[in-house]
């Protein structure tokens, strides 16, 4: 069984070869994965600036990169999307010779989140030049399952989502009807406000006049906010996971949680409005980074809580209140003690449920004098 991983290549490597037998008794690598279980894909002479991944059926890898030639004296920021077979090999029936190329000069930029369908087509957010597409920030790409551009969705293959601001998106998601929903912020280019943004496209490609303003919700609950996750609820709403800083609440960040309808509208029965939020007692940063739903459905999240140094932490949330639950860990929250006062940058990054219903959540601990090292725990239910 593997763990839902999405944004890190590393951190979906782990998903391969941290097996539930391995949990039972320590972390190893699979040594049947590429070299002893690990998979360098790294070139000296490629400058790899952001990854991007999912699994296919099969365990394959889809892996996508925004890089460039750092060989060349002008190097030109490239995208490319590889796969690979659950024992670390290259795919090379996938795109043309085991890779695709997206081109840059025709207007993309980089790469995001990527989700994969039930029949293992592949949906990927990139970044787009508005000179060339004439709006928007970013866009989502179609391929088939071996990773050709589908050209019946939007306009060849690619759909230009516009929230009116300078916009990114940080998670991506199909919904049980093929729909297409992406979250993320939303910043106006004159106040510098951020607006957390959601937007939801027809299997097509086309907006959803269902879903919010024709297809696009953007919404404002406090002077900087933005969506970093989110998950599809059982009973068909959305509940979402972001970041905000309001002065008037805290001087430090933390978290707010948010709950729409099938429509694209806040539930007006959770938290204050749809809208819910916690913030450290002791006006520490606290920044959510990633959800999942446990077996039953139970929306957690995890991300990294700012004390004498910072600590990472899952909490687990009532999808009805918007409060942490209790009967998780200490109060809804179970956090790892830092390491060392001289952490700065520890965390954890992206988490998944185990058969069992136990928690795996991974990331990373870096700071002065401390090289960068993965973290991986292991939570039973309760925390």
């Amino acid at each position: 069984y593997n763990l839902k991983m999405r944004t890190s290549f590393l951190l979906l490597i782990l998903s391969l070869f941290l097996r539930t037998t391995a949990f039972s008794q320590f972390f190893a690598p699979d040594s049947s994965f590429g070299n002893n279980g690990l998979l360098d894909l790294g070139d000296p002479a490629v400058f790899v600036n952001y990854t991007s991944s999912a699994l296919q059926s099969g365990d394959r890898i889809i892996l996508a990169e925004s890089h460039a030639d750092s060989s060349l004296a002008n190097p030109i920021v490239q995208v490319r999307i590889r796969r690979f077979f659950d024992d670390g090999t290259q795919d090379m029936s996938f795109g043309q010779n085991g890779r695709v190329f997206l081109d840059t000069s025709g207007g993309i930029l980089g790469i995001g989140p990527i989700c994969i369908s039930p029949i293992d087509e592949i949906f990927m957010a990139v970044s787009v030049d508005t000179l060339v597409f004439g709006k928007g920030d970013f866009a989502i790409m179609k391929f088939d399952s071996l990773g050709l551009v589908d050209p019946s969705f939007g306009v060849n293959g690619i759909s230009v989502i516009d929230f009116g601001g300078t916009d990114y998106i940080s998670a991506l998601k199909l919904d049980p009807d093929g729909r297409l929903l992406l979250g993320g912020g939303s910043r106006d280019t004159l106040t510098q406000v951020t607006k957390m943004a959601m937007a939801r496209l027809q299997p097509n490609g086309t907006p959803d006049p269902g879903f919010g303003n024709q297809g696009v919700y953007v919404f404002q609950p406090f002077s900087y906010s933005a969506i970093r996750d989110f998950e599809l609820l059982p009973d068909g709403h959305i509940m979402t996971i972001g970041n905000a800083e309001d002065t008037l609440i805290s001087d430090s960040w933390f978290a707010v949680f948010s709950k729409i309808d099938s429509t694209g509208q806040f539930d007006p029965s959770f938290g204050f409005g749809g809208v819910n939020f916690y913030r450290s007692p002791n006006d520490l940063n606290i920044l959510g980074f990633r959800s999942a739903l446990s077996l039953g459905g139970e929306f957690h999240f995890c991300g990294r809580w700012d004390e004498a140094s910072f600590e990472p932490f899952v909490m687990k949330v009532n999808s009805n209140t918007g409060a942490p639950d209790s009967a998780f860990g200490e109060n809804g929250i179970a956090k790892i003690d830092s390491f060392s006062a001289f952490e700065f940058n520890t965390g954890f990054t992206d988490l998944g449920f185990m058969p069992d219903g136990s928690l795996i959540a991974v990331g990373i601990r870096a700071g002065f004098n401390i090289r960068e090292e993965m973290l991986v725990a292991k939570f039973n239910p309760q925390g």
